[in-house]
């Protein structure tokens, strides 16, 4: 029989098989805050290094992660260390999501700056020309694109975890990296309808979309169990 003295707040669960008792009363209530200190008798002596783990702060709240679960909201698996893909699937999104919005406000800037900038972008000249006329038409076709490209930044962010979760995630973000791979690799059948783009524009225009859905894929991929 081995009998040691320890602070009662450090007995969150006894070890088997023991018993433990006051100085006092020879009883103690687990959680009284009048029972500073409680004696614990072994009938088998413990090896020291279970006694450190008893009151190990680290193992105590370990234990309670793995058998609780949810703390204060929060799943106990989002509490530990993030996994190394995840964490670079988080990076991708916000990256991919980032170059989003910025295409977004490219097309914006089209508005403002009008037909050089319709032709840059590789609208056709059909577009540039009725900039140049002051029809509505161009405006309202690239106020429509920055909204999609802005809803598409605002899924990466929220699949990154840096906005809160938007519905239907899991079916918008693979959409957005098809989309983005379809134009990417495509743009032969594209070019016939604008044949005054160059080809450094097809070349360049379709690697910055194959950057994007190479993104957009492996950050679903990494953060899919968590959408």
């Amino acid at each position: 029989m081995l009998r040691t003295w320890v602070p009662s707040a450090a007995l969150q669960r006894p070890l088997r098989p023991m018993l433990h008792r006051d100085l006092h009363s020879g009883r103690i209530a687990r959680g009284d805050p009048r029972d500073r200190f409680a004696a614990i008798e072994f009938e088998n002596p413990p090896h020291s290094k279970d006694v450190k783990e008893l009151l190990s702060q680290k193992s105590q709240q370990s234990r309670r992660l793995a058998s609780h679960g949810p703390i204060s909201g929060l799943p106990a698996a989002s509490l530990s260390p993030a996994e190394p893909m995840y964490s670079a699937g988080v990076q991708a999104l916000i990256a991919g999501g980032s170059l989003t919005a910025l295409a977004a406000v490219a097309h914006l800037a089209c508005i403002i700056l009008g037909a050089p900038a319709y032709r840059l972008m590789g609208a056709g000249e059909g577009m540039a020309r009725a900039a140049e006329a002051g029809k509505l038409k161009p405006s309202l076709i690239t106020l429509a694109i920055s909204a999609v490209l802005v809803v598409w930044a605002l899924y990466a962010f929220s699949g990154a975890g840096v906005i809160g979760r938007l519905p239907f995630a899991g079916v918008v973000l693979p959409a957005v990296c098809a989309v983005f791979l379809v134009r990417a690799v495509g743009f032969p059948l594209l070019r016939p309808a604008f044949p005054e783009n160059s080809t450094t524009f097809w070349l360049v225009s379709s690697g910055i979309c194959l950057l994007l859905g190479a993104l957009y894929a492996f950050g679903t991929v990494a953060v899919w169990a968590r959408l």
